[in-house]
């Protein structure tokens, strides 16, 4: 097994113990507090549907934020979704087991466009301290960037305000942050 999942298992099982010590809502109670404003099922069936999107546009634009190589690229990747997962399978291992195989999804395609982008460019001689380099880099940030906020404000506009449920609470979004993706496949349970 690759350091990288070892290090994602490892804080998906520690950094939600450490934030339950400092008073957030971690578990079922914060999925529950998520859940309090998306009552609706047409909200609901938004985030089923818009949070993929939000986290492929998210694998994009999160590991380009620091020059670092393409691998490190794809292990903050493989980072993020094994931190994730391993926490949600341990809530509940049926709920996270369908929320790690529908979110393998944009995982895989931003790992293929990362891979894309960045092998032509190793192909064709460049390295990370190139002009090419850091325009892919720009290029990626901004359409993921389009792409996850793109997402978040059609799940806000059609999922909250067409079905009439409360817009997203500002002071709860380190909560949608850790539960936006298993709420998205757990109200189907």
């Amino acid at each position: 097994m690759s350091g990288v999942i070892v290090k994602g298992m490892s804080t998906g099982i520690i950094v939600p113990h450490i934030l339950s010590l400092c008073g957030a809502a971690i578990g079922q109670s914060g999925v529950d507090y998520y859940a309090e404003i998306h009552t609706k099922p047409l909200n609901s069936y938004c985030h089923t549907i818009g949070m993929p999107f939000t986290i492929y546009g998210m694998l994009l634009w999160i590991p380009v934020l620091f020059n670092l190589s393409h691998m490190q690229y794809i292990n903050i990747q493989k980072f993020l979704y094994t931190s994730y997962m391993t926490h949600y399978i341990f809530m509940n291992y049926a709920i996270g087991g369908a929320t790690a195989v529908v979110y393998s999804v944009p995982l895989y395609y931003a790992r293929k466009k990362m891979n894309s982008t960045f092998l032509y460019l190793e192909d064709n001689g460049s390295d990370k301290y190139s002009s090419d380099w850091e325009y892919a880099r720009m290029h990626l940030f901004i359409k993921g960037l389009m792409v996850s906020s793109g997402a978040l404000i059609l799940q806000e506009c059609l999922g909250h305000w067409l079905s009439g449920d409360q817009a997203s609470r500002a002071e709860a979004v380190p909560n949608a942050i850790l539960y936006a993706m298993y709420y998205s496949i757990s109200h189907m349970f």
